[in-house]
């Protein structure tokens, strides 16, 4: 019975890691404190300053960090999602999607975030607003 969910599971390699990689991530930045928090979202947050300024690994690192730390509401439905792509486009297509869809939004939003600013529409300071920032704010409304 254990021989079978693992060969189940094997199937959906990427996705059962990627999901493995986000709760260990959240779980760590939970027991570290709110400080450890503010300063790891900061960093890997994709505004446009990072962008601006080549830290490109914050595509990297923001794929794994969640701004809200509340993951077993989003998790669930993304391993769903993941798991039958996997399926159905094996291992490597999934990371070339998930990554190309990763960063094709994020430079949506970044030019549109660029257009906005320039245009007058949002202030400059949300070049350096972080994910956890606008998060709070967006709640506390």
């Amino acid at each position: 019975m254990l021989l079978r969910l693992l060969a189940r599971l094997a199937r959906v390699r990427v996705t059962v890691a990627y999901a493995v990689i986000v709760t260990c991530v959240t779980v760590a930045l939970y027991a570290l404190g709110p400080k450890v928090q503010d300063r790891v979202i900061s960093h890997v947050s994709t505004n446009l300053h990072n962008l601006a300024h080549g830290h490109l690994g914050t595509l990297l690192g923001s794929a794994f960090v969640t701004a809200d730390g509340q993951i077993y509401v989003l998790l669930p439905g993304l391993v769903c999602l993941l798991a039958l792509a996997e399926l159905l486009w094996r291992s490597g297509r999934l990371v070339l999607a998930f990554a190309l869809g990763h960063i094709g939004a994020t430079l949506i939003v970044a030019v549109g975030l660029a257009a906005a600013i320039k245009f007058g529409w949002l202030p400059i300071s949300i070049a350096r607003a972080s994910d956890s920032a606008l998060w709070r704010s967006d709640r506390s409304r």
